[in-house]
This record gives structure tokens, C-alpha cells and sequence, in this order.
């Protein structure tokens, strides 16, 4: 007995319908066919044509009455697919049908699967012959919405439309993945951030369902209006005809406003680039300079701050001032601190100072005032050194007789740095990625010569731990960059969390100086070396088999600290030196303390 399937619904031929009329017979028939093949394969095919007639529906019934078949074809139903392929696939134009294929482009919402797939069904009506696969790849490549997948491909000398698609596949699955990290960080981010946001919704909601309960009969209900928070009935809303403070619209209240539902921190937001704030705090020391200015005859004690990029009132300082004429406009930039955090800007406004006028934003924070840089500038507060003069260069030669090894092959310093991770966590053996052919001499070259020079080493056995590495070749070169991908291993190390100095704090040191040098510590993160544990820990897989670093890798989000560290650690006891520069008030005094290490 055949099994029995569901017979496909009546075929639609309306001129309406986003589908052409040929592609809807195209799938109609192909389910026709196998509906035939498994319920009818032994029926005779007067049968077969009576069962088509019956299931294409009255539209098709009345299609198939003003066809045309001889004696012979009238009950035979490979003719009657025919009848309605003559009907339904009219003639194409391959000029047409080619200028589809190429103008087709990925869509935002479409997968690299789905996008191949309609490009293989649009190539069928180009008679494309054996190039199809081939003008199907570039069409990929043309086509693809990722300008750094597009890139990738690009860099491949022999590439195929499965290889392609496979480089496509990749992508969009390391993008899904990425995106689910990233969105459990930032719903932790948000959770912790507002609490005090989401206790004020429950309360709205408790209002909302309060006076809900609260109406009496239909005429005397009465609802909270999202205009002005209140319940009444809707015609009657005090804040009809009111003008909004935030957006400037009439007939609701700035609370209420909702053209740009955000908090606090973001009232500040617009298109404009943020502008850098050195550092906000209240810690009076002696490296900082402040001074007194007239803010409209207010005698305001400021910081200099020559790192900020604007100049800051804080909200109760701007309120002591009473300034009753002056009125806060909506800011026109955001302000970030140099940790990249965003400031709280309660507006800003233009206030005479010293006889000058200046923009000042005023903030939500209960810190000292700021003057920028470009203010203290024109109040002639700070003054601008812009150049230095090459006045010792010839004694560098001297310096390289004098301290031949310094200078020659990759240093290292004692003790050996030990890579603190959280047990906890799960080790994570990351996969082998892909290396373009054309690179892998010049890899394989690039490891012989770090191992060479010690820095890396062959692992043979088990290590929990296995890191992916990223290729970079480096400009105006044959040579490559190596870089260690330790994302999985950067989530269990742990931080040493060493302060790094600012270039307010610098400069502040160095003031009176006039004779510098530069000391370049020659591939500065690998003269720290590693211990055998840590080593384990930096293991990273090549197609030439594991390696591991012997000396601290770039990528590790505690290797700035640790080398920033070590720095400080060797130079604590010269006078006159930073782990960014050495200086002095002149010549002899600059060659005497550079000598001293």
C-alpha cells in the first residue's frame, strides 16, 4: 500500500503576490511531482491528470480549459506539465536575468548559506554554462556585506566558491559568538548600573495599575497619562498646550519626554566626537596647579588641567555662584574621562572669566573645577614650548662604546614573571585558524627566528591551555607580526592592578627640564621573561605544531602593568628619569645621571 501524503494546496496565479508566477509553479510543481511519485506511482495517468486537475484548483481549471491537446496528449501528464510550463516560464531574457545575478547583493538580514543559495538559483536562467561556479564565487566576493570577509577573500590566490563560502560560514558563527559574550557582559553592565531606574518603573507601573483600579464607571474612568504622569480623565491633561524643556514640543512635560528615554549620564549625548577629560578628582597634592579666576564675579579656585579638552563647573559649585541670569543650554558634546567613562552633563553655558568668555559644562559630580587646555591658553596661564632642539645627538655614539651590550641583541631582566590565574576557570584549547599558503614560509621563518633569539620555544606534550594567534604583515616589509589571541586566557588572569602615570603627572615632574633623552627598549614586552608554569599558560597552536612564549607576550591584559612595573623598578633610584623619559636642566648633568645605569 503507498503511503498516504497531503496533497499540496491549490496554486495561486494572482498578479499581487511578491513571488513571479514562474518561481511559484516552480515550487508548486516540484511538490506536485513528489506528491504524484509517492501517493499515485502506480495510478494510471488519466488518473495522474484527473488528480492534477482536481488539486491546481479553479484558477488552473480555467487555465487548463483554453489549452489545446490532441488526442494522443490528452492524458498524459508529462504534456500537461508542459501546457503549464509554455504558460507559467514565459520566455526569458538572459540580459535581464544576468543584470539580476549581478546587481544582487547580501542582504542585511540574510546568512552566507542564503545568499548562495539565491545566487545559484538566479545563475540557472544565465546560461553561464562551466563558468557558473566560478562567476558565483566572484558574485560572493562582490556581493558580501563584511568589508573585512571581502578583504580575506581577496587575499587568497586560489580561491573557490566552496572555499569562500566556508571563509563566509566562519565569520558569521565567530560574529554569533562574539555577540553572546558581549551581550552577557553587558546585561551584567546594565544590571548593576540600574537598579534605581528599574525600582522607579515598578513604581510608575504601581501608579499606572493603582489608578486603573481606582475608575468608576466608563464615564468616570480615569488613566495615567504618559504626558503628565497624573491620572485623569484624557481630555483634561495639565500638560496640553505646555512646552517640553527637553525637545522643545508641546502637550507634555520634560519628565514625560520621550525622545530619548536614557539617564541621566546620557542627557549629554549627541552626533558630535566626545571631548577627552585628563582626570576629575578632588585629591590636592603637590604636583597639580591651581588658580584663582573671576568667574562673573565669583573668585573660583581652578585646577589647570592642559590633558582636558573642556573646561568643567561642578552642579554645586554652579549653584553657590547664583547666577540668575545665566541659563543652562542642552549640552553639545559628551565629555569622557581618560578611563573612557562618560560624565554626567547637566547643560552648558558661556560665563565671563578674567575678561575673557568660555564655554564651561556644568557636571553632576562634586569634584574641583577644570580650566582645559585651549582656556588656559588664552588666559595666558600655561605657555606652549613647540620644539626641541637636537643638542647632544653626536654623544649617542659615545654612549654605545661605553655600554657596548646594552645595546646589542634582545635584553632580559631578573627575576621571572608569574602569570596568576583563576582556578576556577576552565582552560580553553582554542582551534587551529586557517593560514593562507602564500604566508607559511614567512611564518615558519618568523618562529625559527624567535626561537633563535629565545623567545619562544616547541611544546611536545599536554598543556590545558591553548591560544590562537593572529598573522599581521607588517608594512613596507616581507616580515610578519605574531600576536598571541589569549581572549579565553585574559578572562582568568588576574591583574597586579599598578597605577600608570598620566601625562598631567609627567609633565608637572619635568617642568624646568630642557635636555631629553629617549630610551626604546627593544621589543619591550619580551625582556621579561616567564617562569616554567607561566610558560604552559602562552601556548599557542601554528600549522608547524605548539608553541610557547619564554618571554612575556603581547596581548595579556596584565602585561602593560607588569612592564610598566619592572620600569619603574629599574629606574627608581635615577634622579631626573621616567619610565617615558629622561631628562635635565642641562647638557653635562643630563650625560652625568644618564651614565649612572
Amino acid at each position: 500500500m503507498e503511503p498516504f501524503m497531503k496533497p499540496p494546496l491549490e496554486m495561486n496565479f494572482s498578479t499581487t503576490e511578491q513571488l513571479s508566477l514562474s518561481e511559484r509553479w516552480r515550487r508548486w510543481k516540484e511538490t506536485m511531482q513528489l506528491y504524484l511519485g509517492l501517493n499515485m506511482s502506480k495510478a494510471s495517468e488519466k488518473e495522474q491528470c484527473a488528480a492534477f486537475r482536481y488539486v491546481i484548483g479553479q484558477d488552473g481549471r480555467d487555465i487548463y480549459n483554453t489549452m489545446k491537446f490532441t488526442e494522443a496528449q490528452t492524458h498524459k501528464i508529462d504534456v500537461l506539465f508542459a501546457k503549464f510550463d509554455e504558460y507559467c516560464e514565459p520566455r526569458r531574457n538572459t540580459i535581464m536575468e544576468r543584470y539580476k545575478f549581478n546587481t544582487r547583493v547580501q542582504r542585511h538580514d540574510e546568512t552566507a548559506d542564503q545568499y548562495v543559495t539565491e545566487l545559484k538559483l538566479l545563475a540557472k536562467n544565465c546560461n553561464f554554462g562551466s563558468l557558473e561556479d566560478e562567476l558565483i564565487r566572484d558574485r560572493v566576493v562582490y556581493g558580501i556585506k563584511s568589508k573585512r570577509v571581502r578583504e580575506r577573500l581577496l587575499r587568497e590566490r586560489e580561491l573557490t566558491l566552496d572555499k569562500a563560502l566556508e571563509v563566509c560560514q566562519i565569520n558569521e558563527q565567530s560574529e554569533e559568538q562574539l555577540k553572546v559574550l558581549n551581550d552577557v557582559q553587558s546585561v551584567k553592565a546594565i544590571g548593576k548600573h540600574n537598579k534605581s531606574g528599574n525600582y522607579r518603573n515598578k513604581l510608575d507601573a504601581n501608579r499606572r495599575r493603582d489608578c486603573k483600579h481606582n475608575g468608576g464607571n466608563k464615564q468616570e474612568h480615569q488613566e495615567q497619562v504618559s504626558c503628565c504622569g497624573k491620572c485623569h480623565p484624557a481630555k483634561e491633561c495639565p500638560a496640553f498646550g505646555k512646552k517640553c524643556f527637553k525637545c522643545d514640543k508641546k502637550n507634555h512635560f520634560a519628565k514625560f519626554c520621550k525622545s530619548k528615554k536614557i539617564h541621566a549620564v546620557d542627557k549629554a549625548s549627541t552626533d558630535d566626537e566626545p571631548l577627552f577629560i585628563g582626570a576629575v578628582n578632588s585629591i590636592h597634592n603637590e604636583e597639580n596647579v591651581f588658580k584663582t579666576l573671576s568667574i562673573e564675579g565669583n573668585e573660583i579656585k581652578f585646577k589647570i588641567d592642559t590633558g582636558s579638552q573642556a573646561n568643567i563647573i561642578p552642579l554645586p559649585t554652579f549653584e553657590k555662584m547664583r547666577l540668575k541670569q545665566t541659563r543652562l543650554e542642552r549640552p553639545t558634546a559628551k565629555l569622557t574621562s581618560y578611563t573612557g567613562d562618560y560624565l554626567p552633563v547637566v547643560g552648558e553655558c558661556n560665563l565671563k572669566c578674567n575678561n575673557k568668555t568660555l564655554k564651561f559644562f556644568v557636571v553632576k559630580t562634586g569634584q574641583v573645577p577644570i580650566i582645559g587646555l585651549k582656556a588656559s591658553q588664552e588666559l595666558n596661564l600655561i605657555k606652549i614650548i613647540m620644539n626641541v632642539n637636537n643638542v647632544i645627538g653626536q654623544s649617542a655614539e659615545t654612549i654605545h662604546e661605553k655600554f657596548p651590550k646594552v645595546f646589542q641583541g634582545l635584553g632580559c631582566l631578573k627575576n621571572p614573571y608569574h602569570i596568576k590565574v583563576d582556578p576556577t576557570i576552565t582552560p580553553v584549547v582554542s582551534p587551529l585558524r586557517s593560514t593562507p599558503v602564500a604566508l607559511r614560509e614567512r611564518l615558519r621563518s618568523s618562529l625559527d627566528d624567535m626561537e633563535e633569539k629565545g623567545v619562544v620555544e616547541k611544546v611536545d606534550g599536554p598543556t590545558e591551555w591553548v591560544n590562537s594567534t593572529v598573522i599581521i604583515e607588517k608594512p613596507n616589509s616581507d616580515k610578519l607580526r605574531i600576536c598571541l589571541d589569549p581572549r579565553p586566557l585574559n578572562e582568568a588572569i588576574k591583574r597586579e592592578h599598578f597605577k600608570m602615570p598620566t601625562i598631567e603627572e609627567i609633565t608637572t615632574r619635568v617642568a624646568g627640564a630642557r635636555v631629553f633623552s629617549k630610551l626604546d627598549a627593544n621589543h619591550g614586552y619580551w625582556q621579561i621573561p616567564l617562569d616554567e608554569e607561566s610558560r604552559l599558560l602562552t601556548t599557542f597552536n601554528t600549522p608547524f605544531g605548539r608553541y610557547c612564549y619564554k618571554r612575556m607576550p603581547f596581548g595579556i591584559k596584565s602585561a602593560q602593568e607588569v612592564f610598566q612595573k619592572r620600569m619603574c623598578q629599574s629606574f627608581r633610584d635615577l634622579e631626573g628619569a621616567e619610565t617615558h623619559v629622561a631628562w635635565s636642566i642641562n647638557g653635562e648633568v643630563h650625560r652625568r645621571k644618564r651614565s649612572k645605569k
